[in-house]
């Protein structure tokens, strides 16, 4: 009855039981342990990945924060000619100057006699 029993369970479940073939079944975890194991060169390869985009992320604050400088730099004068000159004047100074020829249409239309196939 015993062997009845193994038999079921071997042919069930397929279980090796043979010492020669049972590390042959191994190759995939092997496998997988060589590509995702963590080598010095793959810890070097993401460490260098990551310190790029810290270097990106730290060059872009620096851009952004020199802009916010520039921004409150103009602020600061604006200001500053307000209080000194008053709001008139530098208002004044600051509109586009209006040039003596006439605004004429911007854009041409083109000649449609040229499109009619007209010699």
């Amino acid at each position: 009855m015993m062997s009845i029993v193994r038999f079921l369970y071997q042919e069930r479940f397929k279980i090796k039981l043979s010492p020669y073939k049972r590390g042959a079944d191994m190759g995939w975890l092997n496998r997988l342990a060589i590509k995702y194991i963590q080598t010095p060169e793959k810890l070097a390869e993401n460490e260098l990945r990551d310190t790029r985009l810290a270097l990106y992320q730290s060059e872009r604050q620096l851009l952004e924060a020199e802009m916010r400088v520039d921004y409150y730099r103009n602020v600061l004068g604006f200001l500053e000619a307000i209080a000194a000159d008053g709001v008139e004047s530098v208002a004044n100074s600051q509109r586009p100057k209006q040039s003596p020829q006439p605004q004429g249409p911007q854009r041409l239309t083109p000649d449609l006699n040229s499109y009619r196939g007209a010699a």
